[in-house]
């Protein structure tokens, strides 16, 4: 088998517990929460809960503040869709709350495996460091991790002081198959567990079914001390187990019915796919990901033509405009001198004007013939030509798809948006707040398919 063990990690923020000294109203003169650590005499030990100790001391300062964008200016396809892979949105919480959360890793099976408090922070990368470590001192080699920002984490922990040992080990970070499809697709081709060899079904959500239970202790622990907020949530994921044995033998069920049925099934499939080699599946992914690869950036010679052709049309304008200047002028008859030589301001503005003008038609024109010389063309473009109108093509096309994933965008959040408001449990003050927020929304939406509309009409579609 290519993994030894498969595990889950992620990040719970329901579980907020209010600091103590907040509550006596003890900040300090900035107002922000200085904490300590909790005594011994109150701290939960169990093997599963790592101490905020042995959590520090991943959280470097060049780990703590390591950036989803690499040093070689090579950005994350997927960073501008999770929060959690920006530091401005992990590295602070509110100071009412001490601990912001539990970050948890559970096996394939639903097992609890570690617990850990997420203390006066987000979603920092070294509590999944922490996760990997104990891990690797546990199982050893060839483990496989699923997490909701895995392509991240990826990188993160190259970088990191454990960089060197998961490497040696094998280790592999994974996206979850739920999380997954919010990524970038070529991040899903690399990460995501539906096309990761060796995960079969396996979706890698143990963390989601964990926290579907323990969410209900947020109303009690949320004043709790320390200890007694620890005790429950050790208790709630333990007790999760005991009800495993139905989910084992239905997964038992199921690995039985492939063995037996998989092959035929598989065959079946492939015949009506017209398809006679298992390898073409991996031979599809492959195309797939040198074709979304050519999608990254558009074609140099195209871009450059695309410039072209914008700047043949404002210096087409700018022309135009010079021409209309120059045709211009003022008679001056023994009537109007007077009036001429009394008003200079007039003089003086029509002449910065035609300057103005002048230095546009000199800047658009200057731009053209570099292009030329960059494109080696001999002959100026002009409307007639097949060049003009495909190089014309290409720039409505361009306006037409980033209008349309503007508009498809901001649709899905306003869904999102709109399932929340329904959402069972959401207060009377949060509808309120959400209400006006999609009123806002709306407008953008349709500001958005009115730029849509003409993108589409100039495309004639």
């Amino acid at each position: 088998m290519q993994f030894k063990m498969l595990f889950a990690q992620d990040r719970n923020d329901s579980l907020k517990r209010v600091a103590t000294r907040v509550l006596d109203g003890d900040l300090d003169d900035t107002g922000s929460l200085a904490s300590s650590l909790p005594s011994s005499e109150y701290t939960f030990h169990h093997e599963q809960y790592l101490t905020r100790e042995f959590v520090d001391t991943f959280a470097s300062g060049w780990q703590a503040g390591h950036s989803i964008f690499d040093k070689d200016g090579d950005g994350n396809l997927c960073a501008q869709r999770w929060k959690t892979m920006k530091d401005s949105a992990t590295q602070k919480m509110w100071n009412v709350f001490d601990e912001s959360g539990a970050f948890i890793a559970v096996c394939r099976h639903g097992f609890c495996l570690l617990i850990m408090d997420m203390v006066q922070s987000g979603e920092q990368s070294k509590y999944a460091l922490a996760v990997t470590s104990k891990l690797l001192d546990m199982f050893g080699s060839d483990l496989g991790g699923g997490y909701d920002i895995g392509c991240q984490f990826k990188s993160t922990l190259a970088s990191s002081t454990l960089g060197k040992r998961a490497r040696s080990l094998n280790y592999m970070s994974l996206v979850n198959a739920f999380h997954g499809h919010a990524h970038n697709r070529l991040c899903q081709l690399d990460n995501l567990t539906t096309y990761v060899e060796g995960l079969g079904l396996e979706d890698l959500e143990g963390c989601e079914r964990a926290f579907s239970k323990s969410n209900a202790l947020a109303p009690s622990t949320r004043y709790a001390l320390i200890f007694p907020e620890d005790r429950p949530l050790h208790a709630t994921l333990n007790t999760m187990m005991k009800w495993k044995s139905k989910f084992l033998l239905n997964n038992y069920k199921q690995a039985l019915d492939l063995l037996s049925n998989g092959h035929a099934t598989l065959e079946q499939l492939m015949h009506k796919l017209g398809v006679s080699d298992p390898a073409t599946f991996k031979l599809w992914l492959d195309e797939e990901c040198v074709y979304l690869k050519s999608l990254l950036c558009e074609p140099v010679e195209e871009i450059l033509q695309m410039e072209y052709w914008q700047w043949l049309v404002s210096l087409k304008g700018s022309r135009k405009s010079l021409e209309t200047v120059l045709s211009t002028w003022t008679v001056v008859t023994t009537h109007n001198v007077a009036s001429i030589q009394s008003d200079g301001s007039a003089t003086r503005k029509a002449e910065t004007m035609c300057h103005h003008i002048q230095e546009n038609y000199k800047k658009d024109l200057k731009a053209v013939q570099e292009l030329e010389g960059h494109l080696g063309i001999t002959r100026r473009w002009v409307p007639e030509d097949k060049e003009w109108q495909a190089a014309a093509h290409l720039v409505a096309n361009r306006k037409y798809q980033w209008a349309l994933d503007n508009v498809e965008c901001l649709v899905v959040s306003q869904i999102f948006e709109l399932s929340k408001m329904n959402q069972s449990g959401t207060g009377y003050k949060l509808r309120k707040h959400i209400g006006k927020a999609l009123q806002t929304h709306s407008a953008a939406i349709c500001t958005a398919l009115s730029q849509y509309n003409t993108a589409a009409k100039a495309l004639g579609r």
